[in-house]
C-alpha cells in the first residue's frame, strides 16, 4: 500500500497487518530532496517509517529531486489527457513507477477525508456559515469592508462572510482567487466561467438542500473533487504503470455508512474524522492519530524559486507561450515574480498555468485538428 504515516493510510496497514497473517504487507514512500532545513517539512519520511516499523512492513522509499519533477512535466499531461494541475500527481507517478517492481495491485487512503471530513476547510466554512447566519449587518457590510483589507487571502475570507455557502463553497482546492481570476483573464470570461461552476456546484447543493451544511459539503466534493481530482489521477498515474489502485475508504458500505453519521462524529473541536481517530486509539502509535493533517507536501514552492526558476521563465514567459495568447502577460509575470521574490506563495496558480502550457503545445499545438471536407449532398436517384 501507499504509506505516508497519516491516519487514513496508517489506519489501512494497520488493518491489512491484522489479516496477512505471517505476510509483510508491502509500504511505499514518497519523498524529495530537501535541505535539512526544508527535509520535515518536505518530506513525511518520517511518520511513514514509524507506521511502516509498529507493523513490520516491507517498507520501500523513493525520493524525487526537481529536474526528475520538471522533465516529467511533458509526460504528465500526455498521461492525464486533462489539464489537471494538481502537483501531487507526479509524485504518485514516480511512487507507482517503484511500487510496480514489487507488486500490480495497491492499495491507498483517498476518501477518507472527503467522508469524515478531514479536511481543514470544513471547520472554516462552518465558520463563516455561522457569521452569515447570525450577523445581517456584517453579511451586508462585507462587500465594502473587503476593499479596506489589505491582504488578497483576507479580503477573499471577508467577501465570503456576505454569501450562502452554496456561492462561497467550491471544493478544497486551492487555486486562482476571483481578483486573481479577473486580472488573468478579464471581466467577461471571467463572468462565463462564473456561470459555468454555480451550475455544476448548484444542482449539487439543490440535491441535498435540507442536509447540514457539512454534509452539504461532503456531498459536492464526492461529487466534484474525488471523481474530478483525486481519482483521476490515481487511476491515470497508477495505469501509467501498470499497477491497479484501491480506495478502501470509498467502498460503497464505508460510504453509505459514514453518511449516516453525526456531525460531531465527523468534526469536534479543532480536527476532523472524528469517529476513525477514535477507532483507531490504542492501534495505532499516538505520533501518527495526533499529528497534524499536512495535506500532500511538496517543495514546488521552494523549488519554484530555485532549481526550477529558469523552467517557469522559459515557459510561461516565453513570446510565443500559450498563456501569452489566453491569459494576461503582465499578470503572469507578477504571479512569477511575486513568487520568486518571497512576496507571497504563488505555487498553485504557477503550476496551473504550467500544466495548462504543456497541455496547449502537446494536445493542441503538436496535434492540430485538421479540417474536415464539406459532406457532398447526394440527391435522390443521383448516382453515388
Amino acid at each position: 500500500m501507499f504509506l505516508s504515516g497519516g491516519l487514513d493510510s496508517s489506519a489501512i496497514l494497520a488493518t491489512m497487518s491484522k489479516y496477512a497473517g505471517d505476510s509483510r504487507v508491502k509500504t511505499f514512500s514518497i519523498g524529495y530532496q530537501a535541505s535539512p532545513a526544508e527535509e520535515m517539512a518536505s518530506n513525511e519520511f518520517g511518520y511513514a517509517r514509524v507506521a511502516a516499523d509498529a507493523f513490520s512492513s516491507e517498507h520501500h522509499e523513493y525520493r524525487l529531486d526537481a529536474p526528475s519533477f520538471a522533465e516529467f512535466v511533458p509526460d504528465l499531461v500526455s498521461y492525464l489527457d486533462e489539464p489537471l494541475a494538481d502537483p501531487s500527481c507526479i509524485p504518485l507517478y514516480f511512487i507507482s513507477k517503484l511500487a510496480r517492481e514489487h507488486i500490480t495491485v495497491v492499495l491507498s487512503g483517498e476518501g477518507a477525508d472527503e467522508i469524515l471530513a478531514g479536511y481543514g476547510i470544513y471547520g472554516r466554512m462552518l465558520a463563516l456559515d455561522r457569521i452569515y447566519a447570525g450577523s445581517g449587518p456584517l453579511r451586508r457590510l462585507a462587500p465594502w469592508a473587503a476593499h479596506l483589507t489589505p491582504s488578497e487571502k483576507l479580503r477573499h475570507y471577508v467577501r465570503m462572510c456576505g454569501q450562502p455557502l452554496e456561492t462561497r463553497y467550491r471544493g478544497v482546492s486551492r487555486g486562482f482567487t476571483d481578483e486573481g481570476k479577473l486580472r488573468l483573464v478579464g471581466a467577461d470570461r471571467m463572468k462565463q466561467s462564473g456561470r459555468q461552476l454555480r451550475n455544476v456546484f448548484g444542482a449539487y447543493f439543490k440535491a441535498v438542500e435540507k442536509a447540514s451544511p457539512l454534509d452539504r459539503m461532503l456531498y459536492v466534493d464526492a461529487k466534484v473533487w474525488l471523481p474530478d481530482d483525486l481519482l483521476i489521477k490515481a487511476d491515470k498515474m497508477t495505469m501509467a504503470n501498470g499497477l491497479e489502485l484501491r480506495v478502501p475508504f470509498l467502498d460503497h458500505k464505508m460510504v453509505e455508512f459514514a453518511a449516516t453519521l453525526p456531525n460531531a462524529s465527523k468534526i469536534h473541536g479543532r480536527g476532523g474524522k472524528t469517529l476513525l481517530r477514535s477507532a483507531m486509539r490504542g492501534v495505532l502509535p499516538d505520533a501518527i492519530i495526533d499529528r497534524p493533517k499536512k495535506g500532500f507536501p511538496i517543495p514546488i514552492g521552494s523549488w519554484l524559486r530555485t532549481s526550477l526558476r529558469q523552467f517557469t521563465r522559459d515557459h510561461l514567459l516565453a513570446r510565443d507561450s500559450a498563456c501569452g495568447r489566453y491569459v494576461d502577460r503582465a499578470e503572469t509575470a507578477r504571479l512569477v515574480e511575486e513568487h520568486e521574490q518571497g512576496r507571497a506563495d504563488r505555487s498553485q496558480e504557477i503550476w496551473t498555468l504550467l500544466v495548462f502550457e504543456f497541455w496547449h503545445r502537446h494536445f493542441i499545438e503538436d496535434h492540430p485538428r485538421q479540417p474536415v471536407a464539406p459532406a457532398r449532398m447526394t440527391l435522390i436517384g443521383e448516382p453515388s
